[in-house]
């Protein structure tokens, strides 16, 4: 039962409503999100899902960052706006140096 209560929590925050909530909260902030593994096609993820994003669902997530805010360098983020106005800045990071995070992310 708590497996599947936490595969439906993971399920809804990676493709549900609190993105959309999330991005009308944020407009015009600066955001820094930190992955940890993207899994290659053809391959499955092991241990803990949450940590693991299949690569299509990446290229997904980056065509609608690109598409929404302004992607910006880590040490970018912070610094004075410069661009679109009223668009949020996103800096993308990897974190546990998992290859896929290499092999397939970047």
């Amino acid at each position: 039962m708590r497996s599947t209560a936490r595969l439906l929590a993971e399920n809804v925050l990676l493709h549900g409503g609190p993105a959309s909530i999330a991005r009308v909260s944020r407009r015009g902030r600066s955001l820094v999100l930190a992955y940890h593994n993207v899994v290659p096609e053809g391959q499955r993820a092991s241990g803990d899902r949450s940590l693991h994003l299949p690569q299509r669902l990446f290229a997904a997530q980056l065509d609608t960052l690109v598409r929404r805010h302004d992607v910006v360098p880590l040490g970018d983020v912070l610094t004075p706006r410069v661009g679109r106005p009223g668009r949020a800045r996103v800096a993308i990071t990897f974190d546990d140096a998992y290859r896929g995070a290499v092999t397939a992310g970047l």
